[in-house]
Protein backbone atom coordinates (compact mmCIF):
# COMPACT_ATOMS: atom_id res chain seq x y z
CA UNK A 1 0.00 0.00 0.00
CA UNK A 2 1.53 3.55 -0.92
CA UNK A 3 -0.49 5.43 1.05
CA UNK A 4 -0.01 5.19 4.77
CA UNK A 5 -2.33 8.59 5.87
CA UNK A 6 -5.55 9.50 5.66
CA UNK A 7 -7.11 12.58 6.88
CA UNK A 8 -11.03 12.95 6.96
CA UNK A 9 -11.78 16.19 7.48
CA UNK A 10 -15.13 18.09 8.39
CA UNK A 11 -16.52 20.86 10.54
CA UNK A 12 -18.80 18.60 12.83
CA UNK A 13 -16.59 15.34 13.29
CA UNK A 14 -18.75 13.97 16.20
CA UNK A 15 -21.13 12.54 14.04
CA UNK A 16 -22.46 9.04 13.13
CA UNK A 17 -21.20 8.94 8.87
CA UNK A 18 -17.55 10.10 10.65
CA UNK A 19 -17.67 7.55 12.72
CA UNK A 20 -18.81 4.75 10.44
CA UNK A 21 -16.39 5.60 7.74
CA UNK A 22 -13.49 5.30 10.04
CA UNK A 23 -14.44 1.92 10.82
CA UNK A 24 -14.43 1.43 6.80
CA UNK A 25 -11.08 2.75 6.74
CA UNK A 26 -10.06 0.13 10.21
CA UNK A 27 -11.71 -2.98 8.32
CA UNK A 28 -9.87 -1.93 4.93
CA UNK A 29 -6.55 -1.25 6.01
CA UNK A 30 -6.24 -2.13 9.85
CA UNK A 31 -3.71 -0.69 11.16
CA UNK A 32 -1.47 -0.20 8.45
CA UNK A 33 -2.80 2.95 7.54
CA UNK A 34 -3.05 6.32 10.23
CA UNK A 35 -6.37 8.14 10.17
CA UNK A 36 -6.92 11.68 10.99
CA UNK A 37 -10.01 12.82 11.70
CA UNK A 38 -11.98 15.54 12.81
CA UNK A 39 -12.59 18.23 13.91
CA UNK A 40 -14.10 17.64 17.40
CA UNK A 41 -13.96 20.17 20.51
CA UNK A 42 -15.26 17.80 22.95
CA UNK A 43 -13.12 14.81 25.28
CA UNK A 44 -16.50 12.47 24.39
CA UNK A 45 -15.89 12.75 20.61
CA UNK A 46 -12.20 12.65 21.11
CA UNK A 47 -12.92 9.03 22.46
CA UNK A 48 -15.62 7.95 19.69
CA UNK A 49 -13.16 8.78 17.07
CA UNK A 50 -10.19 7.09 18.64
CA UNK A 51 -12.73 4.09 19.48
CA UNK A 52 -14.38 3.57 15.90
Amino acid sequence: MGIRTFVLDTAHGYQQSMIDTIKKFRQQFGTEAMVIAGNVITAEATRALIEA
